[in-house]
């Protein structure tokens, strides 16, 4: 049985970490942290069949099922493979014969931690403690074996939780990061129902699978970290006001111009600034051009808001 070596870190005990904006679509939603664990963005569906065969294989179609019968490596190459097409640092790393290990600071798409699965699928900081994910009535927001007829169903058809996310009770099983003696972890219940008791939809639902093999109700969403890590190389996003402190009332340095490059010095308050959750940083200009266009001196210091670097 082939074996996967997942990074060992712990990402709510993280030192030193800030929120950075991630380059949003529609359909990734921010999940704010707490003291327990730290913030990320989560897909609002599985993984579309028309979302992973055009990555997978280039093909075309625009069915809305979840993507099924894959196997947990194949959805780590879909995470890696997304994120190469979007510009994005993939998270996972191929170290031998079915060995992988994942890097939790890159900005690419990985799949959830069992921990941020269940924070999500619980509502997050705005949870109801539904039993299901964002119900007490499974009917409500999950194709489970009662209602299901045995077939998957288009994403987004039920109702979704406390955050704006759809089927993490139901529809198809999603596999996880985690894995537990040797088989990766599955969360969230699905459409079949093999008279096994772990086949529900509850949010607590939990299996687990050989990693070779593939079965209808096997699919997966993804998510993206937003740590920015001390001594990290980041970019602005937009032009951003290089400051003399941690806050919008002090003095302004210089203006530097979007894809200025920056390092990470160091981390100052938590604020939410235009609907983004993060924190002041102290950084150090290592290539860059101001608002007029000429070249910012290198090893300039300043603080800017981290939710604009990328």
């Amino acid at each position: 049985m082939k074996k996967v070596i997942l990074t060992a870190m712990l990402l709510s005990a993280l030192a030193g970490t800030v929120f950075a904006q991630v380059q949003e679509t529609s359909d990734m939603i921010f999940v704010e942290g707490n003291e327990a664990i730290t913030g990320f963005y989560i897909c609002s569906h599985e993984v579309t069949e028309a979302e992973y065969y055009s990555v997978m294989n280039g093909s075309k179609t625009q069915s809305k099922l979840p993507t099924n019968s894959v196997k947990w490596y194949e959805a780590a190459r879909y995470c890696n493979e997304r994120s190469k097409i979007e510009g994005l640092t993939p998270c996972y790393t191929i170290a031998g014969e079915g060995e992988y290990t994942c890097d939790y600071t890159a900005n690419g798409y990985r799949l959830p931690t069992e921990q941020e699965w269940e924070f999500a699928a619980s509502g997050g900081n705005k949870s109801k403690r539904y039993i299901y994910s964002g119900s007490d009535s499974s009917s409500a927001v999950a194709w489970d074996e009662r209602n299901a007829g045995g077939n998957i169903h288009p994403v987004m058809t039920k109702k979704p939780n406390e955050l704006g996310i759809y089927d993490m009770s139901g529809n198809v099983w999603e596999f996880v990061n985690n894995w537990k003696s040797g088989y990766p972890v599955l969360r969230g219940g699905s459409f079949f129902n093999d008279g096994g008791s772990d086949c529900n939809s509850k949010i607590t639902a939990q299996t687990q699978s050989d990693p070779n093999f593939s079965f209808k109700p096997f699919g997966f969403r993804v998510v993206r970290s937003t740590i920015i890590a001390k001594d990290k190389t980041m970019s602005a996003v937009y032009n951003l006001k290089l400051r003399a402190g941690e806050s919008t009332d002090t003095e302004v340095k210089t203006i530097m111009q979007a894809g200025t490059t920056v390092k990470i010095l160091e981390f100052g308050k938590a604020e939410l600034i235009d609907g983004i959750q993060s924190n002041w940083v102290k950084v150090e200009v290592i290539l860059g051009k101001d608002k007029d266009g000429k070249d910012i001196r290198k090893k300039t210091t300043g603080w800017c808001y981290g939710g604009y670097l990328r």
